[in-house]
């Protein structure tokens, strides 16, 4: 069970600058996708996908992110950017298939992906 001060952190929101999608099932929240603009490169955002066990592979991150890239786009952002450890296999596969011009670089023990939100495939 998520305690209240958890909750809050997962879904602190302000329009354009921090949002969070959430997918909710008969026990509570299953799933969450949010970003956070860059302060320093408003054209930018860290986005992060928190799935249930229950709940993965089961097309949920890709139902959140629909609704999170259009809230982006609306906000002027233009780019999604995660920072994944390289042996999720499943997340870097998930954030590849978002778009066909999606980045990704290693450094430092993770995997850097950067997604271009304008290039983003439609039902990704």
């Amino acid at each position: 069970m998520l305690t209240d001060k958890t909750l809050d952190q997962l879904l602190d929101i302000e329009v354009g600058r921090h949002e969070a999608v959430i997918a909710v099932d008969d026990r509570g929240i299953s799933g969450v996708a949010r970003y956070a603009r860059d302060e320093t490169d408003p054209t930018t955002a860290e986005v992060a996908i928190l799935v249930a066990d229950e709940w993965q592979h089961h097309g949920v991150a890709r139902e959140l992110m629909q609704p999170l890239m259009t809230k982006a786009r609306d906000a002027g952002i233009t780019r999604f950017r995660a920072e994944i450890l390289p042996e999720n296999k499943t997340a870097r596969h998930f954030f590849a298939g978002l778009a066909p011009t999606t980045r990704e670089r290693m450094a430092g023990g993770h995997a850097f992906i950067t997604v271009d939100l304008n290039d983003a495939l439609p039902g990704a």
